[in-house]
């Protein structure tokens, strides 16, 4: 954080708070937590709060305002990295919306047509019905059982789909002639 000089932030790689990331709106937005943070971007800000008052002036939530940047960066390039649980929650996800497709015979990302619609949204349902049956595991879903309202794709969901004891089980809803090639991606 010191080289980014956005000590006052959540995170380092977007401009949301640590309650967005426990909103369930939030979460189910399709761009909400994109990486939009760079150290141009940064570098900007931190030359324009200058120009106005000669040194950044921090008061209580101003985040909205200087965005968690407290001192100067000392780096001009991006240091983002991905934390392990990201990488766990974005693979899940990643992996399923490709399940979906698969499950689907929908082969393309952008799906169009009420038809298409409505396949992906009965494939999304028998993908989810088979891994919660075959595993336990309640990805993509409301966590209504643990007492909050957070999605239950959270780190620890996505640790155990990617795991070796549940990947077959996992891998079950798709049609066979994919199971080989999704298996490999999984593993890499």
């Amino acid at each position: 954080m010191v080289e980014s000089g956005l000590g006052g932030a959540d995170c380092l790689m977007c401009h949301t708070r640590q309650a967005d990331w426990k909103d369930v709106k939030k979460i189910n937005e399709e761009n909400a937590f994109q990486i939009t943070r760079t150290a141009e971007k940064t570098v900007q800000l931190y030359k324009e709060m200058i120009e106005e008052k000669g040194q950044i002036v921090r008061k209580k939530n101003d985040y909205e305002v200087c965005a968690g940047l407290t001192t100067e960066p000392l780096s001009t390039s991006d240091h983002h990295y991905i934390t392990l649980t990201h990488q766990y929650i974005n693979g899940t996800t990643w992996f399923l919306n490709i399940f979906h497709r698969i499950t689907a015979n929908l082969l393309v990302w952008a799906i169009r047509g009420e038809d298409s619609q409505a396949k992906l949204k009965a494939a999304k349902y028998s993908v989810l019905k088979h891994i919660e049956e075959n595993t336990g595991l309640k990805p993509d879903q409301r966590d209504s059982a643990s007492g909050n309202t957070d999605t239950s794709t959270t780190g620890s969901q996505g640790r155990r789909f990617f795991m070796f004891e549940y990947r077959e089980k996992v891998l079950g809803c798709l049609p066979k002639k994919y199971k080989d090639v999704v298996n490999w991606l999984m593993k890499t």
